[in-house]
């Protein structure tokens, strides 16, 4: 059965939009300004300052907002395949890592993912300055143990870009693994293979 996902279920029946306009800071505010100037008001000479004063911006940013909460809201509905969703992280780790994971000692993969492979950043904290290893980890995300509010915040404003494609998971939330490639290495013969994973290993619970 496919879990469905909606802005209800996930925020609640309040006020949705007033809830993300009040994570809202100046800069979001100003760069959606400056769309409302050059997309409604077809100029490119305003005071940023002015503009968010008025109702009609108050109004047009409610409606803005509004549609992307659901195109957001749509965006994952369709990535889901049953209760999960893909996601990819890099990370720099060292071969130690490595041994551990194959050991079955390693539990957790961390927070940060992203719902497009490529959108995927590296993270640090594995690797200590040497043997640096960077992979690119893909799993299966339960839906139940993502963070929906700071994973809307992450792919809402503008201010911290258009190419977030984040899903943060909450700690400890379930992940299942299904990959792990490595993007390059101090070690030339290792870029861009896979990690052999055992069926212990993929059938081994991880958490975020």
């Amino acid at each position: 059965m496919v879990e469905d996902i909606t802005v209800e279920k996930i925020f609640g029946k309040g006020d949705i939009v007033k809830l993300f306009l009040q994570h809202y800071d100046t800069p979001d505010l100003e760069m959606k300004a400056n769309n409302y100037a050059n997309e409604v008001l077809n100029t490119n000479d305003f005071d940023e300052d002015e503009i968010v004063e008025t109702e009609d911006f108050k109004k047009w940013l409610r409606n803005d907002l509004e549609t992307e909460i659901y195109d957001l809201k749509w965006t994952f509905q369709n990535l889901l395949n049953g209760n999960g969703i893909a996601g990819w992280r890099e990370m720099s780790v060292n071969k130690k890592w490595l041994e551990n994971l194959r050991d079955g000692k390693i539990k957790t993969l961390g927070i940060y993912w992203s719902y497009e492979e490529e959108a995927a950043e590296p993270h640090w904290g594995y690797a200590e300055g040497k043997e640096d290893i960077y992979v690119r980890l893909k799993g299966i995300l339960n839906v139940k143990d993502v963070n929906w509010i700071e994973t809307f915040d992450a792919n809402l404003y503008p201010s911290l870009g258009e190419d977030e494609k984040e899903i943060r998971m909450k700690e400890h939330g379930r992940i299942k693994l299904e990959e792990i490639k490595i993007l390059g290495s101090d070690t030339d013969e290792l870029e861009g293979k896979l990690i052999k994973l055992t069926p212990e290993i993929l059938k081994k619970p991880y958490q975020a």
